[in-house]
């Protein structure tokens, strides 16, 4: 079974980088840019992480963005927990 490596962006930690694991970073971005995070099995990658994989060889993807910063989210500060 595969595996994948999950790396975060060492400046902008909330964005996420997915790469088949031993696979080379894409061309543009320098790994001195981003921290290994993790390995997870082929089961435990989001299926829309393992389209972007498939389709160009690499997910990238921004985590933990709070309501405000999506763009016509109607989700009130005081709902979130």
């Amino acid at each position: 079974m595969s595996t994948y490596s999950y790396f975060l962006h060492l400046r902008r930690p909330s964005f996420r980088l997915v790469l088949k694991s031993g696979s080379s970073f894409p061309s543009g971005l320098d790994p001195i840019d981003w921290k290994f995070k993790e390995e997870r099995p082929y089961d435990k990658v989001h299926a829309e992480v393992m389209k972007d994989i498939e389709r160009q060889g690499f997910g990238a993807y921004q985590q933990d963005i709070r309501s405000e910063d999506i763009p016509g989210a109607r989700i009130a500060a005081s709902s979130r927990r």
